[in-house]
Parts: structure tokens; sequence; C-alpha cells
């Protein structure tokens, strides 16, 4: 009875997968507030596997190495994002303390299963030259919106409208055309079409690798 007891034991442990992270995408956002100042967020999401299936994670921690500050998102407290069959998790909301910068160099991912089993993986920060001020200016008239850049040299050339309803979910992010140009414009009809849902709309500026961002405000979508 012991060496079937011993093997069921032996046989359940073997059962349980261990997390592994196979890939990571970070980004250091600066996001505009109703009082026109801007507040710093860490956004990091991990595209991991576990054999034991999505619902076994725990929690993930981030933690800058030199100065040990941790960052944990608890089971619940996780943002899901799907980009065709692979699912990520992470936070887009990982402020520094006081509401600080987020201090550069190399920062520790940990993942954990709901046995404690971990899996790890590494990014540096290197913090982009942020402008004093937003590289572009985006208005909603009652039938139009418009694109005011500061200039056409901003590394923050990729922009995008974000779409999001009532409770903040984004909808829809559309791509907005690069141009040499210093206004661009369209119709809020179609931001409309794009989804029928959205009560608001914001203009988002990235680097060209994506590393790092400028959200500015919601704007209500007229009816």
């Amino acid at each position: 009875m012991q060496l079937v007891l011993a093997f069921v034991c032996f046989a359940a442990g073997c059962a349980q997968g261990s997390p592994e992270i196979r890939s990571s995408q970070v980004q250091l956002v600066r996001i505009q507030n109703p009082s026109l100042s801007f507040s710093e967020r860490l956004s990091v999401f991990v595209f991991f596997q576990d054999s034991d299936g999505e619902a076994d994670f725990s929690r993930m921690t981030v933690t800058h190495n030199e100065t040990n500050l941790v960052w944990t998102v608890e089971k619940g407290q996780e943002l899901v994002r799907m980009r065709g069959k692979d699912r990520w998790t992470g936070s887009n909301m990982l402020a520094g303390p006081g509401d600080a910068e987020l201090p550069g160099g190399m920062y520790t991912i940990s993942v954990y299963d709901m046995a404690g089993n971990e899996a790890i993986r590494s990014f540096n920060l290197i913090r982009p030259d942020f402008p004093e001020r937003s590289p572009m200016k985006f208005s909603v008239s009652e039938e139009n919106w418009s694109i005011e850049y500061a200039g056409n040299s901003s590394p923050f050339s990729r922009v995008f409208l974000i779409l999001s309803d009532q409770n903040g979910t984004v909808l829809y992010s559309w791509r907005v055309p690069a141009t040499q140009e210093l206004r661009q414009e369209g119709t809020l009809e179609s931001l409309r079409a794009l989804a029928k849902k959205a009560v608001t709309v914001q203009c988002y500026a990235e680097t060209q690798n994506g590393s790092a961002g400028i959200l500015l405000s919601p704007i209500p979508l007229n009816d």
C-alpha cells in the first residue's frame, strides 16, 4: 500500500507543470492628467505558458534590481490581452514611488503559478528623452477630429487613436497614417464606424520600437 501511495504522489507531482515566460513586452508611458500634467506608468506584459493551464497564474512581480523596488500583480488584478491565439498577462499601471519617474536599469519579472513555481525574465529599461510638452495637440469638434504636431522630428512618430467604451475598456486602436504635415484631421463618423459603442477617444504616440509612449487625456465623442 505504501508503494502504491508513493507512486500516486510521484505521479501527481510530475503532473504539475511550471510556468515558462516565452516573451515579454515593456513600455514606459506618460499619461496626461485632467490638469494637463503627466504621470508616468510602466506597462509590463508576459506571454507565458503553463501545462496546468492559464488559470494556474498566481501572481507576477516586477523588481528593479538596483533599488530592490518591487511591484506585485496578484491574481485578479492582472490584465489580459489577446494577440491572435497568444494570451499576454500583466499590468499597464505600475507607478514609481510617490508617483515619481520610474528608475532606469535592469528589472526582473517573476511569474508564479498556484503551486509556487517561478519563471524569471529580465529587461533593461532605457529611459527615453520625453519632451517637456506633448508633441501633439488632439481636439474634437462637433463633426471632426484633428491633430496638430509640434514638429515633424519627434521620436514619438507612431500615432494612434484609441476608442473606449463607458467603462474605459479599449474597443479599437486605429493607426493614424504617417504624414509630414503638421496637421491631420478626419471625421468623427469614421471613428464611430470602427467602434459603435465607443464614447471616448484618446490620442497616443509612441516611438518606432514601441518602448515608450505618450497618452493624452480622453475626449468624449459627441452624439
